[in-house]
């Protein structure tokens, strides 16, 4: 990774956006008030814009300040939509709460009887994330085995070795 992050993540989600927006690469440069080439460079991920030219591409993308340097970093854009390809920053963004007050603020502006719909289903999907949490919790406290088929776990039950070891202070 370069020292400006993943450029070719930045790079899909500047095009997915420009595409669902339905404009050219020179129209997104008009609207930013930034050269073509400067347009074309993020794109093809061969250069990394300096700060106000990012500032003006990201209003120009209806997204938020400082979004092109959260892509990069692997982050996702505060607003506007992720790229089809990106599953993980769909996932990603689904963890945040600025993503549950986004979902309840479209939910609620559905009309009826879709938004009851949508929102048993929006409520259902929290409900299996909690409890994928709480398993995945679960997994984590089972003990590890050694190499030597015993468990790597001190008296207390804690794994005392490898990634699920724990801390103890003195």
């Amino acid at each position: 990774m370069s020292r400006h992050g993943d450029r070719q993540r930045v790079a899909r989600y500047v095009v997915a956006r420009r595409r669902a927006l339905d404009i050219t690469q020179e129209q997104l440069a008009e609207r930013a008030r930034v050269d073509p080439k400067t347009v074309g460079s993020l794109e093809s991920a061969t250069r990394w814009p300096q700060k106000a030219s990012r500032e003006k591409i990201e209003q120009a993308l209806d997204w938020d300040e400082g979004d092109l340097a959260r892509i990069a970093e692997g982050g996702f854009p505060v607003s506007g939509p992720l790229p089809d390809d990106d599953p993980e920053g769909v996932i990603a963004a689904a963890g945040t709460s600025d993503f549950d007050t986004k979902a309840r603020a479209v939910i609620a502006s559905l009309p009826e009887p879709q938004r009851s719909v949508v929102e048993e289903i929006y409520l259902s999907l929290l409900d299996a994330k909690r409890q994928n949490e709480r398993l995945f919790s679960t997994l984590l406290a089972i003990p590890q085995r050694s190499e030597d088929g015993t468990d790597d776990t001190d008296d207390d039950g804690g794994a005392t070795t490898g990634p699920h070891a724990v801390q103890r202070g003195s």
